[in-house]
């Protein structure tokens, strides 16, 4: 598996789990509404990964760039009662993107290796990508479809 098709995977089902189709977000807590607008761009930035040309360096880093400067941007947008878990998992994802960044793009083992140590680097990645999904699936609602 391709490395962006495995950090998009990755970072779809985990973190998102279960908020795609997010337009809107409940409560009146501008900090809550920033944390959904941002887990909505972060969605779209997941899409956008798996359009990128793996043969085309200049894309590649890119769109490497926008996912950590969005992990980034989780972080920054999180409110006090998620603000640690979506620390860990901002610095998981920058860490991810930095390492897939580093590496060698026409080394398949470097990348593989490196990603590895960035998805080691964290033992509570799991339980913190838990804990922001469901955070965003009870704070964040689907807009009406009609």
């Amino acid at each position: 598996m391709q490395p962006i098709a495995w950090m998009t995977m990755r970072s779809t089902q985990v973190l998102v789990a279960g908020a795609f189709g997010l337009t809107a977000c409940s409560g009146g807590d501008r900090t809550v509404a920033t944390f959904c607008e941002q887990i909505i761009t972060m969605q779209s930035i997941d899409e956008q990964l798996t359009d990128v040309d793996l043969s085309d360096s200049d894309a590649v880093l890119i769109a490497l760039t926008a996912f950590r400067d969005e992990f980034d941007a989780l972080a920054e947008a999180s409110p006090a009662a998620i603000a640690d878990d979506a620390e860990t998992v901002a610095r998981f994802g920058v860490t991810l993107a930095e390492a897939a960044i580093a590496s060698d793009p026409d080394d398949s083992f470097d990348r593989a290796a490196l990603l590895a140590a960035a998805a080691a680097s964290d033992p509570d990645i799991d339980v913190a990508f838990e804990r922001v999904a469901t955070f965003a699936s009870r704070n964040c609602t689907s807009a009406p479809r009609g």
